[in-house]
């Protein structure tokens, strides 16, 4: 059996970082840092969905996310999860991301954040994109994120967080946790604590 590392001396775990980052994923006061002159892709999670009789439908959130997508990253190849994607495609005449995250590995596991930055990291390099990579992700979602993206990354890249990220709670998202502050709030600190000791995250940057 792999011997589980306390949070405090896992390598990716600098000591009181959890606690920084279990905050701004709480008050959204995500950290902003690199240079958006050196972003090579940005990476896009989803936050929720709405469920439209038999159809799932991105949500304002996810609606929100894509317009930020072209305002902030103009020109830059987008890897994003399919929400965002859909999203993308219906404001922009059916142009999408040129790389898409449509579902887990595992056939029928959830897609979760961790899932989505392997993904996205795989085709980072298959797709040879070049430079830093930027992640856009809901403000409070943005912690947890940026550090799951720098867990994975290699070569010398590190993530970029730029500022002006402004997203909507959807109160009709079908994934409660995703409807207000309050119900996200317990479940991310839990969700982070978890990816912590699985060694899912890198404090580097994002704490």
């Amino acid at each position: 059996m792999t011997e589980r590392l306390p949070l405090t001396h896992h390598p990716l775990v600098h000591p009181l970082s959890l606690g920084r980052l279990i905050a701004r994923a709480g008050s959204g006061n995500y950290k902003v840092h690199g240079s958006k002159e050196s972003v090579g892709c940005v990476v896009v999670p989803a936050f929720g969905q709405r469920q439209e009789g038999d159809r799932k439908v991105p949500g304002e959130s996810n609606q929100a996310l894509a317009r930020l997508t072209r305002q902030l990253f103009p020109g830059v190849p987008v890897i994003a999860q399919w929400e965002v994607d859909d999203a993308l495609r219906e404001q922009n005449d059916g142009a999408g991301a040129p790389y898409r995250i449509e579902e887990h590995a595992k056939p029928g596991a959830y897609l979760d954040t961790r899932e989505v930055v392997r993904q996205a990291a795989e085709m980072i390099t298959t797709g040879g994109l070049d430079g830093h990579v930027g992640v856009l992700a809901h403000p409070h979602h943005m912690p947890r994120a940026d550090a799951s993206m720098g867990a994975v990354l290699f070569d010398g890249r590190s993530t970029v967080a730029v500022p002006g990220v402004e997203v909507p709670w959807d109160e009709q998202s079908s994934q409660r946790q995703t409807r207000s502050p309050k119900d996200w709030g317990t479940r991310e600190a839990v969700a982070i604590g978890m990816y912590a000791a699985r060694g899912w995250i890198d404090l580097s940057h994002a704490a």
